[in-house]
């Protein structure tokens, strides 16, 4: 959602009418958040595409071995996908490492 989408709805809130410093706070925050999860999503993204490669899979192979869409693995290397739970844990399965090293910021 836009800072402008996010600042109109929160304009429509009764409790924060009038108190336009904390609705521009809030925004403030949306973004913020917004941006880490972008960057979360591409530190994932690389550190399947590098374990990926690194053990001679193609994207097709990774799909197989994880029960997953091969377009799915293309959106996760690229930051474009928020994977489930479920798909997290399958993809670390058919990489052999935790989920945990693939979610942690460490590249």
């Amino acid at each position: 959602m836009s800072k402008e989408g996010v600042a109109e709805r929160l304009s429509r809130v009764p409790l924060l009418r009038g108190k336009p410093r904390i609705r521009r706070q809030i925004v403030i925050e949306t973004e913020s958040f917004a941006k880490h999860q972008k960057r979360v999503r591409a530190t994932f993204g690389r550190k399947v595409r590098d374990l990926r490669l690194s053990l001679k899979l193609s994207q097709a192979d990774l799909a197989d071995d994880a029960g997953i869409r091969r377009a799915l693995v293309s959106e996760v290397e690229r930051g474009e996908a928020n994977p489930t739970l479920d798909s997290i844990v399958r993809i670390a399965l058919a990489l052999d490492v935790e989920p945990a090293e693939l979610l942690s910021m460490d590249l």
